[in-house]
């Protein structure tokens, strides 16, 4: 016959067995947590860096389309001062002809 206290002994063995398999599963589970969490953080610092990339290519980009556009504006604007100033010519120069037919008559 096994005493009370033999069995009290195995019902706290078999506790503590119980006990510490759970407690090895709750260490693997955070184990895994942990490192499920240091590669989402290294996930997130590459798409972080990735997106800086991005931005800074496309903040060159829009500095150089305004550049450009700049250009385009300031070549406009030549172009339309040239104009001006051969439309000018072209009216002083019909101006002297008509002068010169109004003489001549």
């Amino acid at each position: 016959k096994v005493s009370p206290l033999k069995r009290f002994d195995d019902i706290i063995l078999d506790e503590q067995s119980r006990y510490k398999s759970v407690l090895a599963a709750s260490e693997q589970e955070l184990e895994r947590a942990n490192f499920l969490q240091q590669s989402f953080l290294a996930q997130a610092e590459e798409q972080g860096k990735a997106a800086a990339k991005i931005k800074a290519r496309l903040a060159c980009q829009r500095e150089s389309v305004k550049s450009n556009i700049g250009q385009a504006k300031a070549y406009r604007a030549v172009v339309a001062s040239g104009y001006d100033a051969v439309d000018s010519c072209f009216k002083a120069n019909i101006a002297k002809l008509k002068k010169r037919g109004a003489a001549d008559h």
